[in-house]
């Protein structure tokens, strides 16, 4: 891969992880593309919030495992991100509200490392309206920074796949 300042680096969603790997584009059909995606986090070109881990852990599947590999990609938590959330949650207080047993929110703190660094984000999730509780994507609207989902990054990265039988 090229040199890391003239390509597109990530901001990846707890969300992206999980629908990605859970759902979508299971391991056991797609190992290909979750190299890729590790070798794109030891690369620094796909990072996530400190907050994204903690969420991941909660799990008991693979998928945290085959995550802490990558420790590296993980942007620790810095006085500008707590300032840029501090923003936000005060803006809509109902973003410091969990519910059941989620004890981690790291939607904030995803928007925060891509609207310091200029990073993209990468979602599953979809703007759903709700002004007293927004989105990643709304989120990222208001703050000016870019966001997609996982099948946009696959074209970003002009990643394809290949059927074999």
């Amino acid at each position: 891969m090229s040199d890391k300042t003239s390509r597109i680096i990530y901001c990846f969603d707890t969300s992206a992880f999980l629908n990605g790997w859970r759902r979508h584009y299971r391991p056991k059909s797609f190992s290909g593309l979750w190299d890729h995606i590790g070798e794109m986090m030891k690369q620094g070109l796909i990072v996530v919030a400190e907050e994204v881990p903690k969420e991941i852990g909660v799990g008991t599947d693979d998928l945290v495992s085959w995550f802490k590999q990558y420790k590296s990609c993980v942007v620790p938590i810095t006085q500008e991100q707590i300032e840029l959330v501090s923003v936000m949650v005060n803006k809509y207080p109902l973003l410091s509200e969990y519910k059941g047993a989620k004890v981690y929110s790291a939607d904030t703190f995803v928007v925060a490392v891509a609207k310091i660094n200029k990073y993209v984000v990468v979602t599953y999730e979809k703007p759903d309206g709700n002004h007293l509780k927004p989105k990643i994507p709304a989120l990222c609207k208001e703050h000016s920074v870019e966001c997609c989902d996982l099948a946009t990054f696959f074209e970003k990265e002009g990643l394809t796949f290949s059927v074999e039988s």
